[in-house]
């Protein structure tokens, strides 16, 4: 290109543009008293930051297995079932064959009652008659004060076998207590879910039992099969299968923590020869399935879905290494659920007798966890490849 066509940029005077003359710069303007600035002092009371009228609520929320668990009602205040636990002949022997002309043995069968009561969970809030009344007046206002409140992250989005959605997404509120209500709501079904995972009736009786004490604290219900292989240090597909297969009673559902039932699909993805989960098209195209949409798992006892919670433990075994369970659980048999919340009283708003200038309101239920046929059941241990961290407050 000739050097005619080439602007000297170097070169060219920045033109004052009102005057078009040259610009001068100044280090300060000398029609500005005093010098330097000063903010008037009563400024941010005639004039103060508006508050945005959008709260986030920066913490996650978990539900992946209050979601996963169906409910059944009931107007009782416990659940009491009855488990055949035998059918044997009476002698003790399999006198199964008789000589002719003779009668056969006799037969005996015997079980056990399971009971479990329901327990009351809830929050509760008072508020001013007054602090009310403000905030509607406030918020209506429409620019300093809240009025609309964003929900908190679903832990289990994208996770397999986790929910993607909270308890809400984004609500427009009209005042204090509206937003409470919905705080509290929030509040008790995220506690809800934490202690389907951790509730423990031994240290505290006022809870339901959780699964990862459910057989430890229930009567009459052992868990069926178990494996530690803790020590042995990674988790193998292989050794999973044969433990699935050992039971008699196979599973329907496995339940644990996200980075546990990651690694338990890495394990199953990573099988067979280099590049066979490759899928080629004819237009030279070609895909690698991605295991983190799955909801279920090919194993070697069938097809299983997979149920990921963060509530669930894990313990730091060092190394890049933790500890965790995975669950693996028969949810029904011939149509009759097996694992279910029961549901006496569902997650309810109750206005409470008001106070002389206040009033107050609950958020309840009365339920308990419900795992039956505890034999066909089953808790495996082992050690996964990830770290443990926290980052977001979990709410519950």
């Amino acid at each position: 290109m000739s050097e005619q066509f080439v602007p000297d940029l170097a070169g060219e005077q920045i033109l004052d543009v009102e005057n078009g003359q040259g610009f001068v710069g100044r280090a300060t303007d000398p029609l500005v008293l005093p010098q330097p600035y000063v903010t008037p002092s009563d400024f941010t009371a005639q004039f103060p930051q508006p508050l945005d009228t959008t709260e986030i609520l920066a913490m996650c929320e978990e539900l992946s297995v209050w979601q996963a668990i169906p409910e059944k009602e009931t107007a009782l205040n416990a659940e009491t079932w009855r488990e055949m636990t035998s059918l044997v002949f009476t002698s003790g022997t399999t006198y199964l064959w008789f000589a002719d002309g003779e009668c056969p043995e006799e037969y005996q069968h015997d079980g056990a009652n399971v009971t479990v009561t329901n327990k009351n969970l809830g929050a509760k809030k008072s508020l001013s008659m007054r602090e009310i009344k403000h905030s509607l007046a406030v918020a209506a206002a429409n620019w300093n004060g809240i009025n609309r409140i964003v929900g908190g992250f679903p832990a289990g989005e994208g996770v397999p076998g986790g929910s993607d959605l909270g308890t809400f997404a984004v609500e427009a509120i009209a005042g204090l207590k509206e937003k409470e209500v919905r705080l509290a709501m929030t509040l008790v079904l995220n506690g809800w879910d934490r202690y389907l995972v951790r509730g423990n009736s031994s240290n505290n009786s006022l809870e339901q039992d959780g699964i990862e004490n459910y057989f430890t604290n229930v009567s009459n219900c052992t868990i069926g099969n178990t494996n530690d292989n803790s020590a042995s240090g990674t988790f193998g597909s292989t050794a999973f299968d044969r433990f699935l297969a050992e039971s008699c009673a196979k599973p329907t559902h496995i339940f644990g923590h996200p980075q546990a039932v990651q690694e338990m699909l890495l394990a199953y993805f990573s099988l067979g020869f280099q590049g066979s989960q490759i899928v080629n098209f004819a237009n030279g195209d070609r895909i690698v399935p991605g295991f983190n949409f799955a909801g279920f798992i090919n194993t070697g006892v069938g097809r299983l879905a997979v149920v990921a919670d963060n509530w669930f433990t894990q313990n730091n075994a060092g190394g890049g290494v933790f500890q965790a369970d995975l669950w693996a659980f028969r949810m029904n048999h011939n149509g009759e659920p097996l694992v279910y919340k029961q549901i006496q009283m569902p997650l309810s708003l109750v206005d409470l007798a008001p106070g002389c200038t206040a009033i107050s309101f609950e958020v309840w239920a009365a339920t308990s966890l419900i795992i039956k046929a505890c034999c066909a059941q089953s808790q495996y241990t082992s050690q996964f490849t990830g770290r443990i961290q926290t980052t977001c407050t979990a709410i519950g």
